[in-house]
């Protein structure tokens, strides 16, 4: 039986054919972490809007998912229908946080981020913060070992920070994580993609888009939502949710 014959049955049995998608590999240890903190927030709902979400990514110019054409006939394709490569994209390596209104502080790193730099930037991101307003946040970081490391725990305990407990493998939970791709489908609309843009360009770009009014909304959407995806990790035994 051929692939079309067989495509064609799956059909008939109301069967449709979709990209896989990629997720993370979780082991059943983390699954177990990830359910413990799961268990542990299960009955937060409005307490979720005095989180900040901090997360590092490096965003660049260049491929940004899949896009799809229609045509007749594959030999009618023109050059401004393909997806554009650039062969060397300008990155730009960026801190950022947010809270329930939207975006908080957004920094671009030069160079390796250690418990130094990450504290420096720590630094910068918490001075407008008086303590009356830090008694009312509880602060979140994923566990890199820049994040985790004495030094780093040390200092945010001096500065009377809050830490959220955090679990393994959290990506598909965090908010500041969908900014990151929020920002990159932005980006998509506002650059050519054969143009190319020095790293300051570039971050004024994710600057104004991050601190956008779209963004804000879409952030206070995604904090929202977090209660409901404590039961989905809840639901699925500790894996991944938002496939």
């Amino acid at each position: 039986m051929s692939f079309k014959q067989v495509s064609n049955v799956l059909h008939e049995e109301g069967l449709n054919c979709y990209k896989q998608p990629t997720s993370q590999f979780i082991t059943n240890q983390q699954k177990e972490e990830r359910l413990k903190f799961a268990h542990k927030y299960r009955k937060w709902k409005q307490k979720w809007k005095n989180c900040l979400f901090s997360d590092e990514s490096i965003l660049f110019r260049g491929e940004v998912g899949n896009k799809f054409v229609w045509l007749y006939n594959r030999d009618e394709l023109q050059s401004n229908q393909c997806k554009q490569k650039v062969k060397y994209p300008t990155r730009v390596h960026v801190w950022g946080m947010i809270s329930y209104e939207g975006g908080v502080f957004l920094k671009k790193i030069d160079g390796k981020l250690n418990s130094e730099t990450y504290i420096e930037i720590l630094s910068e991101a918490f001075e407008n913060f008086d303590q009356n307003e830090l008694n009312n946040y509880m602060f979140q970081q994923d566990l890199a070992s820049c994040h985790t490391s004495k030094k780093t725990l040390n200092w945010l305990s001096e500065q009377n920070i809050e830490l959220l407990e955090w679990m393994p493998k959290g990506a598909d939970f965090s908010p500041i994580e969908k900014c990151w791709s929020f920002i990159k489908d932005e980006l998509d609309k506002l650059y050519d993609q054969n143009d190319q843009y020095t790293d300051d360009e570039l971050f004024k770009a994710i600057e104004s888009i991050f601190f956008s009014k779209k963004l804000s909304n879409s952030i206070t959407k995604m904090y929202q939502s977090l209660h409901r995806n404590v039961e989905k990790i809840i639901e699925k035994n500790g894996d991944q949710i938002n496939l």
